[in-house]
């Protein structure tokens, strides 16, 4: 009898300390990747529920609560580092390493070794770039991937002709449950393809899957039910104010679906590490980045085989299809709505490579690839495999630093510190991050001079903030960065707030000193 490669007690260790070797890279290489206001924000949030205030009551949120999916990560880190950057470090570290590690369950069962290797080559050292559209949304790419690993679980149940445990169907209820309570873009990546693939089975009559994929649907449904409930009780309870998700209720003119799918192959690209211009043909950096595109091209050749099967084979490998088939309908929704303003809204879909490297281990373990033999069936197809992987494995790899990437925020925050400007009102884009940068020594809260119910003036910024920042007697100076937003200049602050008594500058801002009572001139506040 063949022994097996590794004792069953040693894979299971080399795996955890693989792991968290991976956890370790990812960390220090976030510490590259800058911060901002959203994700100090929701740093704020996760200290505001270890305090106390879990149903986040006076906060205005935006239009998505995470609060079961990014939060709980963020109080992870805020109870290990306190409002610091590092808080946002430790959390997406945290969610981008899981999601390997259940991407990584998701390959299929009784593999070649060398399928483990494929996927932890292409997906152990994520780029820059991809861990910089990583900062968001990663809760939901991580629900979505555990939703997939207990349908793989309840498929790998129903073929082997057991019974399903109750628990794995009440664990995808939650999963489901969670995910639609705190970011509505579960419902393309995970609950759309579920529903279509299963529907695609039952309408092809298959007997043997037919009654597993209607329970299939119906605990789909009732997850996304109970999601809705859960979140409008949790609002309810609070009372936080959730903004109009309006982004969803518009479709794009059709020279913006155009200008949509230029930025989505070009973030496609700069995600899967085939985009970098001005590289040399015929240099290693050139042969690596064709390497990569091959790659994509052969990752989106296998996604829409995946589709495809889907709807005409259902029975081929309905986990694949799923996964592909959510792919395609989140491309689709964002192509068609007002979400792909520029490459910073490649968060949407940034969980595209590690999904793709799922379906090309699949895909090759489905088609046996690594036992066929080329050149005159001499050589076995490993070789080339394994030859080309570890080298882009190599290539991939950067030294990791433990300094993290100062910002302008944290300069702004050290001399607001020193010079005991404490309370005060910024832009978004520097209020809430300059706070967190301080570790909360500061506190700035945003304002807005636009137009609102017929009304120019200093407005609060209802938006990842909460009420009360905008009743504290003591603030007496407004931060103006240089690149003004939403009006937020310094014509406007000393119209609308009259003659400072002193005016600071550093690089990058203006900083206005009045008199403490700011407060009381802010208009258009919530009665």
């Amino acid at each position: 009898m063949k022994k097996p490669f590794l004792p069953h007690t040693v894979k299971p260790l080399i795996l955890f300390l693989l792991f968290v070797g991976i956890f370790i890279y990812i960390f220090f290489s976030f510490a590259k990747v800058p911060s901002d206001s959203d994700f100090a924000s929701l740093t704020l949030e996760a200290d505001e529920m270890l305090r106390g205030n879990f149903f986040l009551k006076g906060w205005n949120l935006t239009g998505a609560a995470f609060t079961y999916t990014e939060l709980p990560f963020y109080m992870a880190g805020v109870l290990v580092f306190g409002v610091d950057p590092k808080a946002f470090i430790l959390a997406n570290s945290l969610m981008v390493t899981l999601i390997i590690f259940f991407g990584y369950l998701l390959l299929p069962a009784k593999r070649s070794g060398l399928i483990d290797g494929i996927y932890f080559a292409l997906t152990a050292l994520p780029s820059h770039f991809l861990l910089h559209s990583l900062r968001a949304h990663a809760g939901i790419f991580l629900y979505s991937f555990i939703g997939y690993f207990l349908i793989k679980r309840l498929q790998e149940d129903y073929s082997d002709g057991k019974r399903s445990s109750k628990m794995i169907y009440f664990g995808f209820v939650l999963i489901l449950t969670l995910g639609t309570a705190s970011d509505v873009f579960i419902l393309p990546i995970l609950a759309m393809p579920v529903i279509l693939i299963s529907l695609r089975i039952i309408v092809a009559n298959d007997s043997l899957k037919k009654w597993f994929s209607l329970r299939l649907i119906f605990y789909t449904v009732i997850g996304i039910m109970l999601g809705i409930i859960l979140e409008k009780g949790y609002l309810a309870i609070g009372r936080a104010n959730l903004n109009a998700r309006t982004n969803l209720v518009t479709f794009n003119a059709f020279p913006m679906a155009q200008s949509n799918f230029t930025v989505f192959v070009e973030g496609l690209l700069h995600i899967s590490g085939a985009y970098a211009p001005a590289v040399k043909i015929f240099s290693l950096a050139g042969i690596i980045l064709l390497l990569k595109f091959l790659l994509l091209i052969l990752m989106i050749v296998i996604l829409f085989m995946d589709v495809v099967a889907g709807f005409k084979r259902p029975r081929t490998d309905p986990l694949s299809s799923m996964i592909a088939t959510g792919m395609v309908v989140l491309t689709f929704l964002l192509l068609i709505a007002p979400f792909l303003h520029g490459l910073e809204n490649i968060r949407y879909y940034s969980y595209f490579p590690f999904a793709m490297v799922v379906l090309i281990c699949r895909w090759i373990h489905r088609n046996c690839l690594l036992d066929s033999r080329i050149i005159n069936e001499q050589v076995s197809m490993k070789i080339p495999v394994m030859a080309v992987v570890a080298f882009l494995f190599i290539a991939s790899f950067r030294p990791i630093s433990i300094a993290r990437t100062p910002t302008p925020q944290d300069r702004l925050a050290t001399y607001l510190e020193e010079n005991g400007l404490t309370y005060g009102y910024a832009d978004f884009w520097h209020a809430n991050h300059t706070v967190v940068s301080s570790k909360a020594a500061v506190r700035l809260a945003a304002l807005t001079f636009e137009e609102i119910d017929g009304e120019v003036g200093p407005h609060p910024y209802y938006w990842f903030s909460k009420d009360e920042w905008y009743e504290d007697p003591r603030s007496n100076f407004v931060v103006v960065a240089e690149e003004p937003y939403r009006d937020m200049t310094v014509d406007n602050v000393i119209r609308y707030l009259g003659i400072p008594n002193d005016v600071r500058k550093i690089e990058g801002y203006t900083i206005l000193i009045y008199d403490p009572g700011l407060s009381d001139m802010l208009t258009a506040k919530k009665p």
